[in-house]
């Protein structure tokens, strides 16, 4: 990977391995959280990304779609000119980057244990009623 962005002349660092308890310090440094995953469930990652305020890309596998509600964007999975697309865009609104960032932010405010009992116990009552 280094090789490859190197060649392609991209900045990324890469630094291996980090304590879980080192992992606020290394997302507050980011702009963007950027998860070009093939298979994925709810990430934990996406999670920790958007509870730092990270605008999101991800593709579009599992439950990566429904953490995205105006905090970023869902591209093709296995698409790499959707994810240049994608971060080109932030690139070319950098106050995208801020709105984005607060959004997260305010969705991962809302993805509490109650909350999720209470969204439960709605469809419940509404299953009943129908």
């Amino acid at each position: 990977m280094q090789l490859l962005a190197a060649t392609n002349g991209v900045e990324v660092k890469f630094p291996g391995r980090i304590r879980h308890e080192e992992l606020p310090s290394y997302l507050r440094k980011a702009d963007v959280f950027v998860l070009p995953s093939l298979n994925e469930g709810m990430s934990n990652s996406v999670l920790e990304a958007m509870a730092s305020g990270l605008p999101i890309v991800v593709t579009d596998t599992g439950g990566s779609r429904e953490l995205i509600k105006g905090n970023g964007f869902v591209v093709e999975k296995a698409s790499a000119q959707g994810l240049k697309n994608a971060i080109n865009h932030y690139l070319q609104n950098k106050s995208l980057i801020i709105d984005h960032g607060l959004k997260s932010r305010e969705v991962a405010e809302k993805l509490t244990w109650s909350e999720a009992a209470r969204e439960y116990w709605n469809t419940f009552l509404k299953s009943k009623q129908e």
